[in-house]
């Protein structure tokens, strides 16, 4: 019998956690090299959002994490040179060679020889749109925006990035609320997996936790509790302890 009572896997730790971060977490930003252009609403939605909310500090010496800025646009050698005017300015990347800074790029960035950018790549969390492009994701770092409510734009919008399974996932959500399908088969492919998997009380259960599960992927004008642009915050949150990589010389 599956116990339908949380979505959560642990929600005696998710709540106090969750309450632990709007309280503690600090963000510095630095300012980007020009004038900020983002190409995704989702990205701009984050950027505002970020730059209104509590989190955000003006004193670097108490931030928890390091905001990185760069227009969509901006090329691999601009980021480069960023990345290495704020080595030269500040301490903080030094110190952990950019593992506790995070920067958004839906695009994702691809693998580089430049030190800067092997570094932000490595060791910086990536936060992308969805969905990702093939290779261009690091599993126990980076995060993806949860999706936009019309997903099927999203897709077509990628062109050839086609994802390889119709999926949402959540690191705070057990399976009882996912259910993958693989991207072939289409609306005919859905319709039958539903079909098979939700039965009697199962499905009544799964339809109340996505209820529940929906407030988690809202995207606001003015953030509310326990929506996207928190919920990012918190994966942000569980991501705030540093590991200080081996230095490499690059060539």
């Amino acid at each position: 019998m599956i116990d339908y009572t949380s979505l959560y896997l642990s929600p005696t730790i998710l709540f106090p956690d969750y309450q632990n971060m709007l309280i503690s977490l600090k963000i510095y930003i630095y300012t980007p090299p020009n004038a900020l252009s983002l190409s995704s609403p989702t990205e701009s939605n984050f950027f505002t959002c970020l730059q209104t909310s509590p989190f955000v500090t003006q004193n670097p010496e108490e931030a928890h994490l390091y905001f990185v800025p760069f227009s969509s646009n901006l090329s691999t050698r601009s980021v480069a040179r960023f990345i290495r005017g704020l080595r030269m300015e500040f301490p903080y990347w030094n110190r952990t060679l950019g593992a506790d800074h995070f920067y958004v790029s839906c695009a994702c960035l691809g693998y580089e020889s430049d030190r800067n950018l092997v570094e932000l790549k490595k060791n910086s969390v990536q936060i992308s749109c969805f969905p990702v492009p093939e290779g261009r994701f690091v599993p126990h770092k980076d995060i993806t925006f949860p999706p936009l409510a019309n997903i099927t734009r999203a897709l077509q919008s990628q062109g050839n990035r086609t994802a390889k399974y119709l999926a949402v996932k959540w690191n705070d959500f057990s399976g009882k609320i996912a259910i993958f399908v693989g991207s072939r088969g289409g609306v005919k492919e859905v319709k039958r997996v539903l079909d098979r998997t939700c039965k009697d009380d199962e499905c009544v259960g799964r339809r109340r936790l996505g209820v529940v599960a929906s407030q988690h992927f809202a995207w606001n004008n003015m953030p509310q509790p326990y929506d996207s642009f928190h919920m990012v915050m918190y994966q942000l949150w569980l991501r705030r302890h540093t590991i200080r990589y081996a230095r490499r010389e690059f060539v």
